[in-house]
């Protein structure tokens, strides 16, 4: 690990990296400075090559959140005991299996790699019964958000963050599921770090990867063009 650099933070004055080691922070800290990317993100991923220099910064905005609709229906002699539905939280960080139990009667499905949470019942409970135990027992999840609709039996969730989620699914409880609005992360820029074979840094551009395709949900921008050049700076980590 190398000494503590100067300050590596802004550009000088001929617009290039001032030489020394620079942190991952400054390495993001100076493409903002130079109004490379937006200046509103909520989070960004980046990679490295084998000597631990960055290679890549990918900028995300997660500006759309996952909804999903449940059609419940109405318990029939214990029907609905044991039963239960998928339900993702933003990102696919935790899958949720949503299961029943009728009058103390049910088992957990114990879904492998989920975390399960019970709606208490009782016999013969009607529908909007079932929609209401559910939506009040997902509200106290950090993860969701919760309401009533059409009649008081069709739950709406929404997830508490934006970001893709997988959509969730019915296993066994005969209740009609959708995904009335689709989670979403955009990719609003993408910048690559080339190198020489010394190590340092030879230009910073945005990747023509960053295309408007409402497919892949990128947003468009300028691509392809050079962004700053430098000279013998090292943004080894």
């Amino acid at each position: 690990m190398a000494t503590k650099p100067e300050d590596r933070s802004k550009l000088d004055q001929v617009q290039q990296v001032r030489k020394g080691y620079m942190p991952e922070e400054n390495a993001a800290a100076t493409v903002q400075v130079n109004n490379l990317v937006p200046a509103r993100f909520s989070r960004l991923a980046m990679k490295y090559n084998a000597c631990c220099c960055i290679t890549k910064i990918t900028y995300f905005c997660d500006n759309f959140q996952e909804q999903t609709s449940v059609v419940t229906g109405g318990d029939n002699c214990s029907s609905l005991n044991s039963t239960y539905f998928n339900l993702y939280s933003a990102r696919d960080v935790t899958k949720y299996y949503i299961w029943y139990d009728v009058d103390g009667g049910g088992t957990d499905p114990a879904v492998s790699c989920s975390t399960g949470i019970k709606i208490s019942l009782s016999k013969n409970d009607p529908a909007q019964v079932v929609a209401l135990a559910t939506k009040q027992k997902l509200d106290e999840e950090i993860d969701f958000d919760a309401s009533l609709d059409v009649g008081q039996k069709n739950v709406i969730i929404t997830n508490e963050v934006g970001g893709i989620s997988t959509n969730s699914t019915d296993n066994n409880t005969g209740f009609t599921l959708s995904s009335p609005t689709e989670g979403m992360n955009r990719i609003v820029a993408i910048l690559i770090f080339d190198y020489d074979a010394n190590g340092n840094v030879i230009r910073i551009y945005r990747s023509s990867d960053v295309m408007d395709n409402p497919e892949n949900n990128l947003i468009a921008l300028d691509s392809g063009c050079m962004l700053l050049t430098c000279s013998g700076c090292n943004l080894e980590i």
